[in-house]
């Protein structure tokens, strides 16, 4: 076998040295017939399976590269990226019709819920991936498809959160332009409408922008009605105050999970969106 393992044990017996190879941590989590539904099959997760044969030369060219989207994803709660040994664990390559190596699929949050959850439902609600097989293809496919804003070495990119349908809205709000207030019917949780209400313009405008939102950007969605709102009631200094109060959270040390530090860094985002946005003029006048 030529592995860094064995090379070790044979240097170390020949030379009559203790040296010990330390495996670099693996961030793809492996699975096997008794792991497969219990990981792939979550729903509250979007989980990326890549289906290989550890003989395959396209499998073993991959390897790295789908190491590096492993890693980029380490941080996500909802997010799990994953590898099937298709040759030695025959079962699942047959029931997601794997016939060649490396196949990657997408089995998306929810996917159990939506359409039942038998092999087949599962199996017809997965994507395969079919683009570029390296790590910015992959990082870019998985956070298009989970809602996710990461680049290739696992940090947030710029702007991570920010809607950008939002703005010229949230622009009016911060240069306070006139609000009328505007009678209107919302869309209730239940499907119904809720009673008549009068909604400031704002408000009305950022409702209706909100709720054309796809499923996983809705918290970022919620955060900006909730920070619209808060502008509304103490003024456009609560943003840089409440962005300041994130600053020193993050910087404080504190012990906070991974999960909750990118929920902040996000917020930030949005609030530092809402500053900016201060500065954009406002169609149809002069400012």
């Amino acid at each position: 076998e030529r592995s860094t393992e064995k090379l070790v044990e044979f240097l170390n017996a020949r030379t009559g040295l203790d040296v010990h190879y330390s495996r670099a941590a693996e961030y793809a989590v492996s699975l096997t017939d008794a792991s497969f539904e219990s990981v792939a099959y979550d729903t509250s997760k979007d989980v990326l399976v890549q289906f290989y044969a550890p003989w395959c030369g396209h499998c073993k060219r991959l390897a790295p590269e789908y190491e590096r989207v492993a890693r980029a994803f380490r941080h996500e709660d909802t997010v799990v990226v994953a590898r099937y040994d298709a040759d030695g664990h025959k079962k699942y390559s047959a029931t997601h019709g794997v016939t060649g190596y490396p196949t990657i699929k997408l089995f998306p949050r929810g996917s159990g819920e939506h359409g039942g959850s038998t092999e087949a439902s599962l199996s017809s609600n997965s994507e395969l991936y079919s683009g570029p097989r390296d790590a910015p293809s992959l990082v870019s496919f998985l956070n298009d498809r989970a809602g996710t804003w990461r680049d290739e070495e696992g940090m947030l990119i710029p702007g991570a959160g920010v809607i950008a349908d939002l703005r010229p809205i949230i622009a009016k709000l911060m240069r306070g332009g006139e609000e009328a207030a505007v009678p209107a019917q919302i869309p209730s949780a239940n499907g119904g409408m809720t009673d008549m209400k009068s909604f400031s313009a704002f408000e009305l405008e950022a409702t209706l922008v909100v709720g054309r939102l796809p499923e996983n950007q809705l918290p970022q969605g919620s955060y900006y009605m909730r920070v619209l709102n808060r502008v509304k009631t103490y003024g456009p200094s609560w943003v840089t105050v409440e962005d300041e109060r994130l600053s020193r959270l993050i910087a404080s040390g504190a012990k906070i999970s991974n999960a909750k530090l990118t929920e902040l860094a996000i917020r930030r985002h949005i609030l530092q969106d809402f500053l900016s946005a201060a500065n954009d003029p406002i169609p149809g006048t002069n400012q």
